[in-house]
């Protein structure tokens, strides 16, 4: 949004420019000064033009404006006019040597009309361009002896150098340097559009590198999320939905196994070398200590059946078999839930049973199992953060 709104700006001063420059200047072009020259100011006493490449915008009242390439600050320097005879299309610019150190800086308008304005290098030579009433270029040289040249266009000479009318001259005033020198709304405009376009620019950099270095900033914290996310232990809880592959993780020296998609973590297997009442393997659980830890207890219904079926990709160790019709089987395990049976006294009576499951499980399986709890499996044993009840459900 930001960097949106600073190029409609940018675009928006573009505009204004070209629309001032269109509507304010007489005719521009551009010429290349290797020296510093000395020139009258429009305001009074002496400007110098350092060496540079300065676009020449011929404005009203008799004065040139010289916009450095380098530089920040234009000159507005005082000239005179003239008029010439050349078949010209656009604005020609020419600075011609004249006597001494003296420069002549001219420019020449489509129509016939121009500027000329006269300028020195030592300094002590500027003089204010006052030609005689309808005085104008009588010679334009084919092949002049410039100190600077221009982008294209004839080399001219007139009254100032040359000519019968001879400059009168003035008592030059030095501007101190920082001295600001007073100017017309259309130049301020002018100035104040050059230096915005300048911040816009230098600001729109800043902005693209800033971009940059955020997008590169997002980057990295997107993959070091990512690195974490596969070291998490417990997710936050069964919402999520994990790749088969991805799914599993051993821990505590590979005796156990993180469910990651439940937050579960199983042992390796159920047992085998041992067949549990109901009430045994409810002990049995609870005294566990694989991996080092304790808190194991047995799984409620609802969490063994995470594990059905018993997926082939998995770390588990479970003892499969395959009998005699070729039907792949394996160890009935229980769970601490126990469905509760009406009309009955005793505790036994009421939790007669208790769901247990047949692993590996797969679409013609009947699990789960309601089985009497007198009766001998397996147990799998399994550890969470929320513990649970001891309590048959």
């Amino acid at each position: 949004m930001t960097r949106r709104y600073f190029c409609l700006v940018g675009t928006s001063v573009f505009l204004l420019a070209s629309m001032f420059a269109a509507e304010s200047a007489l005719g521009s072009t551009t010429i290349t000064l290797d020296r510093a020259v000395h020139f009258s100011a429009a305001a009074g006493g002496e400007i110098v033009a350092a060496p540079d490449t300065y676009t020449v915008l011929a404005v009203e009242n008799n004065r040139l404006l010289l916009i450095p390439a380098k530089a920040t600050v234009p000159l507005l320097i005082k000239g005179a006019s003239i008029t010439h005879e050349e078949n010209i299309s656009e604005p020609a610019a020419r600075s011609v040597p004249g006597e001494g150190d003296a420069i002549r800086l001219v420019i020449l308008l489509p129509g016939g009309d121009g500027r000329e304005a006269l300028g020195s290098y030592s300094g002590i030579s500027t003089r204010a361009l006052q030609p005689a009433p309808g005085a104008g270029l009588s010679t334009m040289p084919s092949a002049p002896q410039a100190s600077a040249s221009a982008g294209g266009g004839p080399a001219v000479s007139g009254p100032g150098l040359g000519g019968k009318q001879a400059p009168v001259p003035i008592d030059p005033t030095v501007v101190t340097p920082g001295t600001s020198i007073p100017l017309s709304t259309e130049l301020k405009t002018l100035l104040a559009v050059q230096r915005l376009e300048e911040k816009l620019g230098a600001l729109e950099a800043r902005l693209a590198g800033f971009e940059a270095k955020v997008l590169s900033h997002f980057a990295a914290v997107e993959g070091r999320l990512d690195a974490v996310s596969q070291q998490v232990l417990i997710p936050p809880g069964w919402n999520r939905e994990v790749p088969a592959n991805q799914r599993w993780q051993l821990i505590f020296s590979d005796q156990a196994v993180l469910d990651k998609e439940t937050g579960l973590v199983w042992h390796r297997g159920p047992y085998t070398h041992k067949q549990f009442k109901w009430d045994e393997a409810v002990t049995a659980c609870q005294g566990s200590k694989v991996g080092g830890r304790m808190g194991w207890r047995l799984p409620t219904i609802e969490e063994l059946v995470t594990l059905l079926p018993l997926p082939s990709t998995s770390p588990f160790n479970v003892p499969l078999r395959r009998d005699s019709v070729g039907l792949v089987t394996g160890p009935r395990v229980w769970s601490l839930s126990t469905p509760y049976v009406q009309g009955t006294d005793t505790y036994e009576d009421r939790y007669p049973t208790a769901w247990a499951v047949e692993f590996p499980g797969g679409p013609s399986d009947t699990n789960p199992l309601s089985l009497q709890r007198q009766q001998q499996y397996s147990a799998w044993c399994v550890r969470s953060g929320a513990g649970d009840t001891m309590r048959p459900r």
